[in-house]
This record gives C-alpha cells, sequence and structure tokens, in this order.
C-alpha cells in the first residue's frame, strides 16, 4: 500500500473497511430487545381490555407497541367481555341515551365504559351508529348564501356500464405483427 505524505492512507483504509455510510470504529446497532410489561402493567392491559379499551390506546398509555399488547392479550387467551354480560337495564338506559343524542364518549364515562364499548353495546341492540361531530346544525352557509343558491360541486361520478373488451385497431394490428413475428397463428374470435 502506498501511503501518501500525511499519511492518510490508513484511515482511507478504515473508512473503506466501514462500508458505505458508516464511520470507522462504530459499531452495528444490535435489534432492540422489546421492553417487558411489569406484572402491575400486564394487570392495567387486562383490566383495560376488559374494560373495552382500544389496544392501541392501552399501547401508547405504557409506551409498547400495539403488537406486544396483542401478543400477551393472545398468550393469556384474553375475550372482549361479551355484550350480554352487560345488565338490560343498563343497556336500555345507554340506547334511550344515545337516541336523546347524547355522545358516545359522555355515556361511556357515565357507566364506566370506554366509548368503543359503547359503540359495540349499540350496534348489538341494533343502534344505528350517527356520525361524528354536531348533530341538528344549521346547513352550511358559503359567502353569506344559503346552500341551495350556491354552484353545485363538481364529482367525479364511476363508471356504471361495463367497459368495452374489444382491442382498439392498434392494439390489433400490432397483435398480428408479433404473432406474424412469431411465426404462430391466431384464430378471429
Amino acid at each position: 500500500m502506498v501511503l501518501n505524505k500525511s499519511g492518510r492512507g490508513s484511515h482511507l483504509l478504515e473508512l473503506a473497511a466501514a462500508g458505505p455510510g458508516r464511520r470507522p470504529g462504530a459499531q452495528r446497532s444490535l435489534p432492540r430487545k422489546a421492553r417487558q410489561l411489569t406484572d402491575d402493567e400486564k394487570m392495567a392491559v387486562v383490566e383495560g381490555y376488559e374494560r373495552g379499551e382500544p389496544i392501541a390506546d392501552l399501547a401508547a398509555k405504557l409506551g409498547v407497541h400495539r403488537t406486544t399488547l396483542d401478543n400477551l392479550i393472545k398468550r393469556l387467551e384474553l375475550t372482549r367481555e361479551d355484550p350480554e354480560a352487560v345488565l338490560p337495564m343498563v343497556r336500555d338506559e345507554i340506547v334511550e341515551s344515545y337516541r336523546a343524542g347524547e355522545t358516545l364518549a359522555a355515556i361511556g364515562s357515565r357507566h364506566g365504559f370506554s366509548l368503543n364499548k359503547v359503540q359495540r353495546l349499540l350496534v348489538a341492540m341494533g343502534e344505528a351508529i350517527r356520525a361524528r361531530g354536531p348533530q341538528g346544525t344549521a346547513p352550511k352557509w358559503s359567502n353569506g348564501r344559503p346552500r341551495e343558491l350556491c354552484r353545485p360541486r363538481t364529482t367525479r361520478t364511476r363508471r356504471l356500464e361495463p367497459r368495452d373488451r374489444t382491442q382498439s385497431p392498434q392494439s390489433a394490428a400490432l397483435l398480428q405483427m408479433a404473432l406474424a413475428l412469431t411465426g404462430t397463428t391466431r384464430r378471429a374470435t
């Protein structure tokens, strides 16, 4: 090996040996090991899961990935609470409150359920879930004019009729040329 006058030849060798994008002497990073949950954290997961809290929310609270909790739930063979386990009187009160316009979160906090559990109970009872946001508001206005007087929005419409599956003249000609070059023939359809 030839060293230049500044003696940087060995440094260049180290750079080449380290590989692209790496500094010489830098150690390779090892894969991260998943953080182990404490027994208290595991109990919090079990309680939250049985209350109906979403796994993503539980994972965010504990600072772990969702799949860590999925694996724990699978290992413990946990299941969500059956909607029939809620007293019929409580279920009826939930439906009445929801029909009266109360939000899922407000109903859940009053009964000690997550809003997802309230939603699952309502769906199990055959209740349609409202769209998010305030209900029964006045119609939207644009530039001070009622919606009916505004120019309608243009939307893309989907093609309802089936597409024509016949070949274009150009693609048919290209196909004929390709078949002629390969020496094969094609029957007309």
